[in-house]
């Protein structure tokens, strides 16, 4: 029982993370991305068809973070005068 209860509670949770709009201001990108990556860790330890399709969702979901910390760092350092002349 108590297994189950923790799977709805699991459950619960990546669908907050996966909806997107529902992290607290405060988590950094850093944060969200370990969040992610310790649901990822528990779908592969059920070795099930729904929880690696789940994994493959959170997985993109750290890809966009990533995405989005990597040109928020480029946009900081444009606004700072501090460009990379020799970036592509």
């Amino acid at each position: 029982m108590a297994e189950e209860y923790l799977e709805q509670i699991i459950d619960e949770i990546y669908n907050i993370c996966t909806r997107g709009t529902d992290w607290p201001h405060n988590f950094s990108s850093d944060q969200r991305i370990k969040m992610l990556q310790n649901l990822i860790n528990y779908y592969q330890a059920q070795d099930t068809e729904r929880g690696y399709a789940k994994c493959a969702k959170l997985r993109d979901i750290i890809k966009m973070i990533e995405l989005f910390k990597d040109r928020s760092v480029h946009k900081d350092a444009i606004r700072s005068g501090s460009m990379d002349i020799f970036k592509n």
